[in-house]
Parts: C-alpha cells; structure tokens; sequence
C-alpha cells in the first residue's frame, strides 16, 4: 500500500524560561483515517512561521533518527561501534547532530560531551521522545493499518477483572476500536505511557510517580481480601479468622500466595487482629506472580489455602474452593486504583475524550463487585 505524507515538520517552541516545547505538526492526505480536527487550529500560521526559519526546514528525518538513536545508546562511539569503520561512522553521526542542533537553534543545546563521551541532553531526550512518536505514525501510515488501536497495560489482577470485562463491554457499543492490552508492572508502565507506547495504565494511585503522567477521573476502590481453603479442610476449620489460619499453618498446609504482596497482607492481618504473633515468619510455600495465578491454583492441588483481593476470589477462584471474606480495615489492603495517561502523547488523538470517559466508567463497574 502506498502512503503519500505531503508535510512533515517539527515545529520548535522556545517559552520565556527558555524551555523548549516540541509540536510535531504533521500534514497527511485527506484520505488518512485520523480526524485532522486534532490538528492545531493554526496550522497555516504555524507553517508561515516555519517557512521563515531556514535552518528548521534544513532539518532532515534522518538528523532526528539519529538523535532518537543516540538516546537509547550510552554515546555516539557506543551508538558506532557495529559500522565497519567506527571511527569514521561516529564523527559522521557527530556531525549529523550538529546540524540538526544548528537547524533547530533552540538556544539549548541536544547533547553534551561527557569526558570523551557525547551524550544526550535532557532536552535532547525530549525531542527523541516526539521523534518517536512521529516515526510510530509514519509506521502506522507505512503498515496501512485499518483502525487506529488503542494501547493500555495494567497488572495481570486487575487486566482480568477490570480491563477486558470493561473493554468486553464497550466492543457492544463501539464495534470500530481496537485495543491491545498489555500485562506490565508500574515502571515498563510509566515508561510505555510517556514513550507514547501506551494510551491507557491502570495503577495504583500511589504508583502515579514522574514527569509528564496524570490521573484521570476519581480513585477506583478496590476493597476486601478473602481466605480461600481447598474444600477438604472446609468442615474442620475453627469460627473465627484468627484461629482458621492458625490451624492452616499448624497443619502445615501449603499456601500459595501472590508473593509481593505477602507481607502487606501479613502486616494488616496482625494488626486487625491485635496479634503481631500471627503469621511470623510464614512464607509462602507457592510464590506465585499473581493473585488470579494463586486462586485459580486453590482448590486444585488439595491442602492448600491463599489469601486473594476479594474481586479475584469472586471471578477466579475454582467453585468448589470455600471462601471467607476478611473484614480487614487496615488501610494498606484498599487497593486506590486510578486510570493514567500522558496529556502530550494521547490529546493529539481524535476521540480521546470519549474514548477516556468510556473506559473510566466501564472498568469501574466492572470492579465494583
């Protein structure tokens, strides 16, 4: 499929506080499937003014690749060293910066010699992110892909009980989105997100850490963690809580539990209970990824027990596993769940808006249980 990209400019803002802002201002066909409604409303000044800068429109996709390949390398000799002449390859790359830190004159510059070393600036790195994110959509025009996809990632719990149930329910309404789901942990998340990777992250409101993320909607609240007990064991249990798990770890039952979270749960089940006794020194005899991964595992392999968020021992937990919910006020098992974005990566998308409000309010009622 041939795609034609008539324009391709990056427009280069400089504030007050010498701050730069990078626009990747990008003019397609009138046949490309995104809204060109997401373009600025002052594409024709934008342009006017950078027809007047020589030295932007001097600048070549190939100078900007180099840069965005010099941010994911520790130098330029590094970024050089698999050409058949190094030496010559790296004073080429060099060059090639130069310019392009010459053309774009933002009065800072995009790398810095580090001993003998030259490396990226952190607005270097600024600009390397945008170049990412203009390549992503030459790609995108390249594939000829035909619908946009919407990328978002969580933890493996809260993918399965939140997410797909929540974009379950939308593909009833809305049959022309994609999505991809990824399974991340917080940090390949906050990367993904302000790489431009990822549209959407469910995490913890306290995970919400760096530069350039920012929460969307109310805190999603996800309380009640739940004992779950293979069913032989059932009928010999003690009443209370306290006394169910102390006969599970004298009998030397197998627990099979989630293992980050382990000690968070110990930790409020001693202070729930007023007993810093319970549980010492009890690990787990299964350390599993997940809390889907230890109830599902429950109940199958006999003698065994976990202690799981209530919402994953609703939907996973097998049906003959006995459950009971643990009334545990300690605050440090109320998972605070929020939706994240990147505002820079996800406003130059058409339908953002609904497509936001839409998933917040789906994937809250899908954890509401």
């Amino acid at each position: 499929m041939e795609c034609s990209v008539y324009a391709i400019l990056l427009v280069v803002f400089i504030t007050q506080e010498n701050e730069a802002i990078f626009c990747l201002l990008i003019e397609f066909p009138d046949s490309y499937h995104h809204n060109l409604s997401v373009m600025h409303k002052n594409d024709e000044d934008l342009l006017k003014w950078a027809r007047q800068h020589e030295g932007l429109l001097n600048v070549t996709l190939g100078q900007l690749a180099k840069l965005l390949e010099l941010s994911e390398s520790q130098s330029v000799a590094e970024m050089s060293e698999d050409a058949r002449d190094p030496v010559s390859q790296a004073v080429g790359d060099r060059q090639k910066l130069g310019r392009l830190n010459k053309g774009l004159a933002l009065g800072r510059d995009l790398t810095r010699l580090d001993g003998k070393k030259t490396r990226v600036t952190e607005v270097g790195l600024q600009l390397a992110n945008e170049v990412r994110h203009l390549l992503s959509e030459i790609k995108y025009l390249a594939e000829g892909r035909p619908a946009h996809a919407w990328h978002i990632a969580a933890g493996d719990s809260w993918l399965q009980c939140g997410v797909l149930p929540a974009l379950d329910r939308m593909s009833q309404t809305d049959r022309q989105s994609r999505w991809v789901t990824h399974n991340l942990d917080v940090e390949p998340m906050r990367s993904g997100l302000l790489k431009g990777e990822l549209h959407f992250g469910l995490m913890r409101k306290d995970e919400v850490k760096g530069l350039g993320l920012e929460q969307i909607g109310q805190i999603i609240p996800v309380k009640g963690y739940t004992l779950l007990i293979d069913p032989k064991d059932g009928p010999s249990l003690p009443a209370s809580v306290k006394d169910k798990i102390r006969w599970l770890v004298k009998k030397d039952r197998k627990l099979i539990q989630h293992d980050s979270s382990w000690q968070k749960i110990v930790a409020a089940l001693q202070s729930q209970q007023k007993d810093k006794m319970l549980l010492k020194d009890v690990v787990p005899h299964v350390a599993c990824g997940t809390h889907v991964q230890a109830a599902v595992a429950v109940a199958g392999t006999g003698e065994s027990w976990a202690i799981v968020p209530t919402l994953v021992a609703k939907r996973f937990a097998r049906k003959e596993a006995h459950g009971q919910q643990l009334a545990i006020a300690d605050a440090t098992l109320s998972d605070e769940l929020v939706l994240v974005i990147c505002p820079r990566v996800i406003e130059q998308l058409p339908k953002w808006q609904k497509v936001k409000d839409q998933l917040r309010q789906e994937i809250g009622r899908a954890l509401a249980y």
